[in-house]
């Protein structure tokens, strides 16, 4: 079985269709609990062929011509997971990679006639939420080979059936820790400095703001992270406004407070003109990161 996990964990088969929750503790599946959480998640009972029990962890499951497999490994989702993890700049999926020790799999492998295996995802998805609680960190999706920290808005996408959509995008306010001798960065950041005049003056040309957020550092003087805020005022060398992002390892500020930052310090912006999104400079750095 773990020969054909470790498979489905590479990044060379692209067919694979599947959901990882990656834990901090490897968890045995009870086929009793597992029972109770697919019937939950499906809001259906199911029939004694309907779910296999081929070996400790391991299930074989059929729905609605479906065949699908959930089990789970105690083991980590990759060889190195401290060293997998550096690869990500945004804070809490590089701590949730690097602290993973096991992980729940559920991935399909047969559709009906006239139906993708894709289509299984919203279900998949809702069968895997059953299993998030405090020692649930992230899930990956071999489909967006996307992954996105667990917490109360994935969990809602998921149980709403909506797990592809949440594994299309990032669900969670990132916190970024950016390489200042990144070349790339350091470039994008530059441009989001020389490019400000514009955000200022289409800020002070309209009453509506709600589309206009600024990035800026924050540190406590050993830890510093690049976060979103929400600007109320604007002056010639000084922004303030509501912080969006709550912090991974900062005591101080909290998402929902305050903030005041110097211009001068900011690394990016980024607002929707004409339905069109202007800005976000570093973004793109930042999300291929999470991938």
């Amino acid at each position: 079985m773990f020969r054909w996990l470790r498979r489905l964990f590479g990044k060379g088969d692209d067919d694979i269709v599947a959901l990882v929750l990656l834990l901090s503790t490897p968890r045995f599946l009870d086929r009793t609990p597992v029972l109770s959480a697919i019937e939950r998640a499906t809001g259906r009972r199911l029939g004694a062929d309907e779910l296999r029990e081929e070996a400790a962890s391991y299930y074989r499951l059929s729905l609605d011509g479906f065949e699908l497999t959930l089990c789970s490994a105690p083991q980590p989702y990759i060889p190195d997971p401290e060293k997998f993890s550096e690869q990500f700049q945004e804070l809490r999926l590089r701590d949730a990679v690097a602290r993973h020790t096991g992980c729940i799999l559920i991935d399909v492998w047969k559709a009906p006639p006239g139906m993708k295996r894709e289509d299984a995802i919203p279900t998949m998805g809702k069968i895997l939420a059953e299993f998030f609680d405090d020692t649930a960190l992230s899930v990956y999706s071999r489909v967006s080979h996307r992954h996105n920290v667990v917490d109360e808005e994935l969990g809602r996408l998921f149980q709403e059936g909506k797990a592809d959509e949440a594994m299309a995008t990032m669900t969670f306010g990132g916190i970024s820790q950016a390489d200042a001798e990144d070349p790339k960065m350091v470039a994008a950041i530059a441009e989001a400095r020389r490019r400000w005049p514009e955000f200022v003056a289409a800020w002070q040309s309209t009453e509506d703001r709600g589309t206009f957020i600024v990035k800026a550092p924050f540190t406590d003087g050993v830890h510093t992270e690049h976060m979103w805020v929400t600007p109320t005022q604007i002056e010639e060398s000084q922004i303030t406004g509501i912080l969006m992002n709550q912090p991974f390892q900062l005591p101080r500020p909290r998402e929902g407070d305050e903030v005041t930052f110097a211009t001068e310090g900011l690394t990016d912006w980024m607002m929707v003109q004409d339905d069109e999104v202007v800005g976000a400079f570093t973004e793109a750095l930042v999300r291929r990161s999470q991938r």
